[in-house]
């Protein structure tokens, strides 16, 4: 059976990203599981060990763009199962012919189902009335929120998210991922 499955923000090989710190002063980026990762080399690795551990070659993979932070770590997806399909970020900006290799196809935003996904959050006003919801990355350990309660329209699926594995749209789809709290319930 083939899957489908959601990822954003890998950052593959940025360093700095383990030294951004939130509001209130903890690392955005530090994940503990199966093993610490603290840094770009533990947490690349702790990414690919996820997305080989659950993803199979026939499965299908978007990415929510944000995949490098340099030209030489694009090479670490040769190694990642799946048909993957980019939908690009800001900092995805390599040339197409850099891309190509390594993505079925690149998009700014695509309708997968009844969401619609992109890198940044859209406006709420511009989420398509077809929509059940937004599937994004782009602000890591943050949540869209409508005053102090987060906006369960958006679904957030930065690794920071997702403790640095790829989710599957069937458990967005059967509420198995909260979408406003990044979790699995």
């Amino acid at each position: 059976m083939v899957r489908t499955w959601l990822i954003s923000d890998t950052h593959f090989g940025h360093q700095n990203i383990y030294r951004f710190i939130d509001q209130d002063g903890n690392p955005i980026r530090r994940f503990t599981d199966p093993w610490y990762a603290d840094n770009a080399e533990k947490g690349d690795e702790l990414m690919i060990h996820w997305w080989k551990t659950l993803i199979k070659p026939e499965d299908k993979v978007y990415h929510l763009g944000d995949v490098t932070m340099g030209r030489k770590s694009l090479e670490v997806l040769e190694m990642l199962p799946g048909r993957k399909v980019l939908i690009s970020g800001n900092h995805d900006r390599w040339k197409a012919k850099d891309l190509i290799p390594y993505f079925d196809d690149i998009k700014g935003s695509l309708k997968v189902g009844k969401f619609f996904l992109t890198h940044i959050p859209i406006h709420p006003d511009s989420i398509p009335h077809w929509a059940d919801g937004v599937i994004h990355g782009h602000i890591h350990e943050k949540l869209v929120r409508i005053g102090n309660e987060p906006d369960v329209r958006y679904i957030n699926a930065s690794v920071e998210q997702t403790g640095g594995k790829p989710i599957q749209l069937q458990d967005i789809v059967d509420g198995r991922f909260h979408p406003a709290k990044g979790i699995f319930l």
